[in-house]
């Protein structure tokens, strides 16, 4: 099997690929059967960390007061629909489609509070710090200019001593790679997916 996540999701997908690595391949169960993850856009890095004080406000002061209080549109990134979605039907979809709605699924309306915002700098730095250490087979899609997750932790897993890692560098899918470039991204998936499990 494999374990797949898309932004968040594939900071997710890694963190549990770092965690699975170290259990011995003898071991019983379904870990054995694991072939390795695939990361979509994924965020690996908070990036630059906001300065000491900010970051001591925000875990101390502003969190605990407010730790539901949603973090202003003009801060956070995915306020932007153009930076998720090159299509117009994707912004007015994620309009419609809001988080605490029957069947709502999106970040198009809502942002993020301030309590889950400290615990993402919290899990994104120490996952940036644990990510070159992993082992795993993993295939990366990302989009250089990707406004809403930084690049750059994808391009830093490609390295020559980690030939498992393989990174393809999706042009024009933005953010969301699988609804701007579902196609490019089905085949890359299922090909990748296929040299591993028919070797």
């Amino acid at each position: 099997f494999f374990l797949a996540g898309e932004s968040l999701g594939g900071g997710l997908a890694l963190a549990a690929g770092l965690r699975w690595q170290q259990v011995p391949k003898t071991s019983q169960g379904w870990l054995p059967k694991w072939r390795g993850n695939v990361l979509l856009a994924p965020l690996i890095s908070g990036g630059k960390r906001p300065a000491a004080p900010v970051l001591f406000v925000l875990r101390y002061v502003v969190a605990p007061l407010v730790p539901k209080m949603q973090v202003p549109e003009a801060v956070e990134p995915l306020a932007d629909k153009r930076a998720m979605w090159a299509e117009e039907e994707h912004w007015d979809q994620s309009v419609v489609d809001t988080w605490g709605q029957p069947d709502g699924i999106s970040w198009g309306t809502n942002n993020m509070r301030f309590g889950t915002g400290v615990g993402m700098l919290d899990f994104t730095h120490k996952l940036g710090q644990a990510a070159p250490g992993a082992t795993f087979p993993m295939l990366i899609l990302h989009d250089p200019a990707d406004e809403i997750v930084a690049f750059g932790p994808s391009e830093a897993m490609e390295t020559e001593d980690h030939p498992e890692r393989q990174l393809v560098r999706l042009v024009g899918a933005r953010h969301d790679v699988v609804s701007n470039q579902p196609e490019k991204v089905r085949v890359l998936i299922t090909e990748w997916m296929d040299k591993r499990v028919k070797g």
